[in-house]
């Protein structure tokens, strides 16, 4: 009779070699499984295509054939795997990379669309991280440990931000981290389908790796072709890939769904960092602006002066494209704002934007500063603190700073960059009178805008300085026939001109922003209290596209570059309640219009504020579309201009938005 010990030995043995290996197959098996099923639901988008919504199949097989060969790998002998451990550790940095992908695409910003496009420009990225964490790590499983808690981590913040704010980050979001992490003790994150679908991913993935071979010892040999592979990557998305990329502040999410997260998260890179100018020296700049010294108002101001600032959206006057327009429009559209003469300084306002962008002008208005030397939308890029503006200055001077626009807090960021210019208090849409009929086509209209204005001066204690700082959207494009409503309806006709629906409807949204214009100024012409208002436009609207043909005479693309500033002018108007002295101003960018009105509102002046005016009087014009000199002489830039001044100008820029306190 055989001996029991004997027979469970051999029993064991069996189980040793066989069962745990079986068991360590079907553990593979079914977790590529359960990865593939999660996946499955996002990645439907390239199940169709993203032009035509026709289905396509081939994307569904390949995902299946994608699944069938990780679940073959169960069937494959153990032994043998193992002796390939470069092979495998190569497909498991992939396989982390594309689970990262995943993450991306389950926590998507838009609707994507999962075009080979989409994947290599997201995938190469991910796979770079993947890389460069296995040259320190040297384990695909504290690889896929470190790599997935950063794309989990990076792809769920993203997702989080957009829900609480309408918008996705960005690289200069680090430079704010300490804001955010104030602000997100305000709100409460829920766990979503999302989080838990991509936690799964990461547990999934942590397991699979788990699989392949261990790695062998670091050596210089391994660890150099691992950084070369990673450099060349590098390389070609930089000089591929990166160039091709379509990049706008405004259509966040659209880039967002056309790039994907990771993508649009770089292609926003260079806007993050502004220029050190050459031979900057913050302590010479503030030296400088210490000898220039501010400028007091003048002793025979009795009372402080009230301050209402408003950049109308598309705002515009067309008659600086000479008579076609005027000759063709039946009546003028802004009798009342042409009308003022009286105590009222007026003129031509360069800006640095066309169509949109409308924080550029805000910027340069609010600040003095020129977008000539700082990134497009600073509102998005550059605001990660306090930042001297004639709102701060007016603050110091005991102002009460208020700011009003009726639209999101969040739009152009707006809720965190009127903070750090100064101002006390913001009011939004949703803080005022939601009844339809103070909007046009969706919009604030600027009658009911104006209206909050006197509401609001008239709250205000009687002697205590005020400054207001209004941008309306009662103008605010598209200007299509289908953004009509009932209440309001088109009363200009351009048939003289040609068929200009779109511009038929802006000029008559400009004759209800003149009207509004006209009630505001006769209410204050009552007021006692000594009071200025400025009134310009931000850009001007982006209409059909042959329109700007029609007010050159001849196709745009044939024009001067200097005759294309006429696109980049919008009307500006100062009126006071007292006297001052009557002015017009053929030509003066935005960046002037801050110190301008403080001039004439009589206040104390910064010595930024002082050199500005200064330089006016030398360049009144400095936009990035062109620079302007006293003697009319234009320039394409700041190099061809060759001034020693508009270097100075640069520095102090500069050293306003990095270094000034």
């Amino acid at each position: 009779m055989e001996d029991k010990h004997i027979v469970r030995k051999r029993k064991d043995r069996k189980m040793g070699t066989k069962k745990p290996e079986w068991a360590k197959r079907r553990r593979f098996f079914l977790c590529t499984f359960a990865l593939f099923l999660i996946s499955l639901p996002w990645s439907y988008r390239g199940f169709f295509d993203a032009e035509t919504g026709d289905f396509r199949p081939l994307w569904l097989v390949l995902c299946v054939a994608a699944w069938a060969a990780a679940a073959a790998l169960s069937f494959v002998k153990w032994e043998g795997f193992q002796k390939r451990a470069a092979l495998w550790r190569e497909i498991g940095l992939l396989g982390i990379s594309v689970a990262g992908l995943a993450m991306f695409c389950i926590f998507s910003v838009g609707d994507y669309q999962l075009t080979p496009w989409f994947v290599i420009s997201n995938l190469i990225p991910i796979y770079i991280l993947v890389r460069i964490i296995h040259l320190f790590a040297n384990s695909l499983t504290l690889t896929a440990t470190i790599a997935g808690i950063i794309c989990l981590a990076f792809a769920g913040v993203n997702f989080y931000v957009y829900e609480l704010r309408a918008r996705p980050i960005y690289p200069w979001d680090i430079f704010s981290l300490g804001t955010a992490a104030v602000v997100a003790e305000d709100y409460q994150i829920v766990a979503c389908v999302q989080l838990i679908a991509s936690y799964l991913i990461f547990v999934i993935l942590h397991q699979l790796v788990t699989f392949l071979p261990k790695e062998s010892e670091r050596s210089v040999k391994k660890v150099g072709a691992n950084a070369a592979v990673a450099a060349c990557l590098v390389l070609i998305y930089a000089y591929g890939i990166f160039p091709q990329f379509s990049t706008s502040i405004w259509a966040v999410i659209f880039n967002n769904a056309e790039n994907g997260t990771v993508a649009s998260f770089i292609s926003y890179l260079p806007w993050a960092f502004l220029e050190k100018p050459e031979g900057y020296d913050a302590a010479e700049a503030e030296t400088y602006l210490e000898k220039v010294g501010e400028t007091k108002a003048d002793e025979s101001r009795t009372s402080a002066v009230n301050i209402i600032m408003i950049m109308d959206e598309s705002m515009t006057d067309y008659a600086v494209f000479g008579d076609r327009v005027e000759e063709a429009l039946p009546e003028d559209p802004m009798p009342f704002f042409h009308s003022l003469q009286e105590n009222t300084v007026r003129g031509n306002l360069y800006v640095s934007c066309y169509g949109g962008n409308t924080c550029d002008t805000e910027f340069e208005s609010l600040t003095g500063n020129s977008i000539l030397y700082a990134p497009n939308t600073p509102f998005e890029t550059q605001f990660h603190g306090p930042m001297p503006s004639i709102v701060s200055t007016l603050k110091d001077d005991g102002y009460e700073a208020i700011a009003m626009h009726p639209l999101g807090a969040a739009d152009w960021n707006r809720d965190d960059v009127y903070r750090y210019l100064g101002f006390t208090s913001f009011t939004t849409l949703e803080d005022l009178d939601q009844d339809e009929e103070n909007f046009i086509r969706g919009n604030y209209s600027d009658q009911a805008d104006f209206a909050w204005i006197i509401d609001r001066f008239e709250q205000k204690k009687e002697g205590e300085p005020f400054f207001l700082f209004n941008v309306t959207m009662q103008n605010h494009g598209g200007y299509g026939q289908e953004t009509l409503d009932g209440n309001w309806q088109v009363s200009t006709d351009l048939s003289a001109l040609g068929d200009y629906p779109q511009a038929e409807l802006f000029f008559s949204l400009m004759k209800e922003t003149d009207q509004a214009i006209e009630k505001l100024v006769t209410y204050f012409s009552q007021v006692e209290e000594p009071t200025i208002i400025c009134i310009y436009g931000d850009h001007q609207p982006d209409l059909q596209d042959d329109f700007l043909d029609v007010l050159y005479g001849e196709p745009e693309s044939e024009v001067s570059h200097q005759e294309r500033q006429k696109k980049y002018t919008t009307p500006f108007v100062i009126w006071a309640n007292y006297d001052i002295e009557e002015t017009t101003i053929d030509k003066m960018s935005a960046n002037y219009l801050g110190p301008m009105l403080l001039r004439y509102a009589n206040v104390d002046m910064s010595a930024y504020d002082t050199f500005l005016l200064d330089l006016y009087e030398n360049y009144p014009v400095i936009a990035s579309t062109g620079i302007y000199d006293a003697q009319g002489n234009f320039y394409d830039n700041e190099e061809e201009a060759d001034s020693e001044r508009i270097d100075l100008y640069q520095k102090l820029q500069y050293y306003q938005m990095k270094d000034a306190k």
